[in-house]
């Protein structure tokens, strides 16, 4: 009947699906126990390497398996091993991030942890735990794993570390060590006081002694200032002879008196560097921790105390609001800026770049000036930080890049186009129209982009913005010129390198003056030239002051440089007469 056909069909079908089930469950069981028979192969492979193959009862804490070096990593014998209370060996600093808590632990998850643990001679060592926690179909759990000792790594890691927050000249903390300090203890919310110290006229016994020499009184004042610290303060070496200390606790007008007395004591006590006794003094500015919120703040008002001090020529100066504004000088070159950069008084001198091989220009920096009615002719020491904090920093570098367009066009009109740096803040061209910008402003002149070369200094390079680096590698692809200034000074650059196209490096004129010596200065302008020559990028020497440092650098193998040597920063007509005379004669100085 219809009714037995159907119900032979539908028996035909439950048979079927039974057979393949059969069949999938015996193919799964057959490669479970393929794929276990492969794992444990691997895992034997790897023990006899050196590490520890384990496997434990995650619950219990039971050890089900173990092969490997015990012994030779741990100094226990595996049944020593075994037997032991893991969690006594643990560091005490490790056991939040190392320990597994099994009410915490997923299944079926990796976990790779790394913590020290103590050997069976009391030493410890560095273990690399990488594990995968699992349940069977019963709901036990079981935690297998390798285990590799990783304590060279580990340690390098850590040196690596405490170098980086360490100035290497004194042995103290550095800027960076100071600024993790400031933001730790702003966190803490405990009172504290930040003390920058400057050494003054330190300059002279560079200028007359010579660097080695300055660098032996600096350890030798470094010392000094570290024997009265309690064990919750903190000295650092923040940059040439520039201390910082942290003081803890809210401290009196006749306390902090009584730590300036003693700076000044540890500067003031007589220093013999080359047979020659010296006595320095310091300037100290002094802010408390209670008045600000965050570090960059803190920092600020210690070195507006500071630099208040030098002025005063007084030892010391706690800050307060008013010496923010203080100053008469600066307060008159706020109020003028815009009105300057309207009058054109901000302009731009010329330092030629200069062929080593051949003596020819072949470009120049643009380094800008204020030529004030009242205070005369202004570095950028005097007023550039002040633009760049104000609203006038969009005006005055379009009115410097302005400028240097025209003097390229002004000397492509000659015969003879230079291209022409400009000196540009990373702050300055976040504007997201800077690019179309400066392509109108090459356009409107008649000038290639290439002859125009936009110079940020190294310590811009250190952290830009993944939209700054987008902004520069822009106005590569555009054809903009792309130097790095003080190259070599910095610690993010052959990162930055990577990242940024980069066209001219520029070694700090730090360099150049010791080049003379053959030492580590020599042996990192060597490293620079060679690095540049693999990014195809051109280098140029700065601060060049010699005919000795000149062929210095040319053994080395600089091509360009610029400096005193070859001419000084120039005003605009006084340089377009030298390139005129350059185009007409081949050679840079008139004869």
């Amino acid at each position: 009947s219809g009714w037995e056909s159907g119900h032979d069909g539908w028996w035909m079908t439950v048979v079927t699906l039974a057979m393949l089930g059969s069949a999938y469950i015996a193919f799964g069981h057959a490669t479970r126990r393929d794929i276990h028979a492969e794992e444990v192969e691997t895992l034997e492979t790897i023990s006899l390497g050196g590490a520890l193959v384990h496997r434990s009862d995650l619950d219990t804490g039971s050890t089900q398996h173990l092969r490997g070096d015990v012994f030779g990593i741990t100094g226990y014998t595996p049944e020593e091993w075994i037997s032991l209370d893991h969690r006594t060996l643990v560091h005490p600093d490790d056991i939040d991030t190392f320990w597994l808590w099994p009410d915490e632990v997923e299944p079926n998850t990796m976990i790779d942890r790394v913590g020290r643990y103590r050997r069976a001679d009391g030493s410890w060592v560095w273990l690399r735990d990488v594990s995968r926690v699992q349940i069977d179909r019963r709901g036990h759990r079981t935690i297998r794993g390798i285990v590799i000792d990783v304590t060279e790594s580990e340690e390098h890691r850590i040196e690596l570390a405490r170098l980086a927050r360490l100035d290497l000249l004194t042995g103290l903390p550095n800027r960076h060590a100071l600024h993790e300090e400031l933001e730790t203890r702003l966190g803490g919310g405990d009172p504290f006081v930040l003390l920058l110290l400057d050494l003054d006229r330190f300059k002279e016994v560079n200028d007359t002694l010579g660097h080695e020499a300055g660098d032996d009184v600096l350890r030798i004042i470094a010392a000094r200032l570290g024997e009265g610290l309690c064990p919750g303060d903190l000295l650092a070496r923040i940059g040439g002879d520039e201390f910082a200390m942290v003081i803890e606790g809210l401290l009196s007008p006749s306390e902090i008196e009584a730590h300036v007395e003693r700076i000044s004591a540890a500067c003031s006590a007589p220093v013999t560097v080359h047979n020659i006794e010296l006595a320095l003094s310091q300037s100290c500015g002094i802010a408390h921790s209670t008045s600000v919120a965050d570090r960059a703040t803190l920092m600020r008002h210690a070195d507006i105390a500071m630099y208040s001090a030098k002025r005063a020529a007084i030892s010391h100066r706690v800050f307060d609001s008013s010496l923010e504004q203080s100053s008469t000088m600066q307060l008159s070159l706020s109020a003028d800026l815009t009105a300057a950069i309207e009058r054109r008084e901000i302009e731009l001198y010329y330092q030629p770049k200069i062929d080593m091989r051949t003596g020819r220009i072949v470009g120049a920096e643009g380094l800008v000036r204020w030529r004030h009615p009242d205070f005369g002719l202004l570095s950028p020491a005097g007023f550039l930080e002040l633009a760049l904090l104000s609203e006038s920093s969009n005006d005055l570098l379009r009115s410097t890049l302005d400028q240097a367009v025209e003097m390229i066009r002004c000397t492509s009109d000659i015969g003879r186009p230079i291209p022409i740096a400009a000196n540009i803040a990373f702050a300055s061209i976040r504007d997201i129209g800077f690019s179309d910008d400066l392509d109108e402003l090459v356009a409107h002149h008649g000038v290639a982009p290439g002859l125009l070369t936009l110079e940020f200094t190294e310590n811009d390079v250190d952290r830009p913005s993944d939209e700054t680096v987008a902004v520069v590698n822009r106005l590569s692809a555009r054809g903009f010129k792309i130097s790095i200034d003080d190259f070599g000074t910095g610690h993010s650059s052959l990162e930055r390198l990577l990242t940024l196209q980069v066209d001219e490096l520029k070694i700090d004129r730090i360099f150049v003056r010791r080049v003379l010596e053959d030492g580590l200065e020599r042996k990192i302008i060597q490293t620079i030239v060679d690095l540049a020559a693999r990014l195809g990028a051109r280098v140029v020497a700065e601060g060049v002051e010699t005919d000795e440092q000149a062929d210095a650098l040319t053994d080395i193998g600089c091509p360009v440089a610029q400096g005193f040597l070859f001419a000084p920063a120039l005003p605009a007509e006084e340089f377009i007469e030298l390139v005129r005379h350059d185009a007409a004669h081949g050679s840079l100085v008139p004869s």
